[in-house]
């Protein structure tokens, strides 16, 4: 009799993560929403978000914080401060994880909650651009 390999079934914790990207100049950081209602369709918890410039930011002393939230509430620990020294060089990756990991803790989302990302904390850029990152992972998918 021939034996057969057991086959798990049990998805990874990492299933179902996906990034959403938006480019931007730092100029444009205010002391306002960055990113306003972008709703989610399927149950989801947000993992971090992260800066990658892409293009340097050299005049020191300039600073943005950019903070996660569900259906507007703030997602604690995913609240990036951006800073002249961390968007240069080219490529370096700034990121802020979230940190209530608990099951249904404040970084989960419902299915149709919408995400936003609120600027707070500016002392204006003058020069540079970063892709803003989010990680998500989808909760049906996992």
């Amino acid at each position: 009799m021939a034996s057969t390999p057991y086959v798990t079934t049990k998805r990874t914790s990492q299933a179902g993560i996906y990034t959403l990207t938006f480019n931007t100049p730092l100029a444009s950081l205010a002391a306002a929403d960055f990113l306003t209602s972008y709703t989610i369709a399927h149950a989801f918890k947000v993992i971090d978000i992260r800066s990658n410039p892409t293009v340097a930011a050299t005049t020191a002393a300039k600073a943005a914080t950019l903070t996660v939230k569900i259906d507007g509430v703030a997602v604690p620990g995913a609240a990036l401060a951006m800073t002249s020294a961390n968007q240069t060089p080219i490529g370096k990756v700034t990121t802020a994880t979230a940190t209530d990991q608990a099951p249904n803790g404040l970084n989960y989302g419902a299915a149709g909650s919408a995400i936003s990302i609120t600027g707070s904390a500016v002392t204006a850029f003058v020069e540079g651009s970063s892709t803003i990152s989010v990680t998500l992972q989808n909760l049906e998918d996992a």
